[in-house]
């Protein structure tokens, strides 16, 4: 059963750290996607001319969408979890362990999180039924601190 408990100031820098990371990738995805779409619109009107606007409205629709679910709500999250910094805590039990197209999850007895993303390394050196103490932030699921029989699981 993991317990609540606040977020330590070391724990505050790291998901601001992740943050601002998550940022500026998100401004650098503004700044390919529309020139893109201004030469997929251009490619477009080569063949059929009318179809410059309508192609360039249909692509910044499409550039702002998913700038919209993937960026803006990602960043709500991380603003939400700085607002609350609530941190999840304690030693819970593996459940389960999936590998799907190298993205690495760990199932856990725990309701909240049911389920952790690690890296490969991580996730071969865990097994079913091991006991992991876990430091998980409450709202991303940000891992501050995983270890199995003392030892950290995290690459530093």
């Amino acid at each position: 059963m993991l317990t609540e408990t606040f977020f330590t100031i070391a724990d505050a820098s790291e998901i601001e750290t992740s943050a601002k990371k998550f940022k500026r990738i998100s401004n650098l995805f503004i700044l390919v996607s529309f020139p893109a779409d201004l030469i997929l619109a251009w490619f477009t009107s080569k063949k059929y001319p009318t179809l410059f606007w309508p192609a360039v409205a249909a692509c910044f629709l499409l550039s702002i969408s998913v700038y919209y679910f993937v960026f803006m709500k990602g960043l709500r999250r991380v603003a939400q979890e700085l607002n609350e910094q609530i941190k999840l805590v304690g030693q819970t039990k593996v459940v389960s362990k999936t590998n799907t197209d190298k993205v690495y999850s760990v199932g856990l007895e725990s309701p909240d999180p049911e389920r952790l993303y690690v890296t490969e390394k991580a996730f071969q050196q865990i097994d079913i039924g091991d006991d992991l103490y876990v430091e998980v932030s409450n709202t991303v699921n940000h891992i501050f601190k995983l270890s199995k029989n003392g030892q950290s699981l995290l690459e530093s």
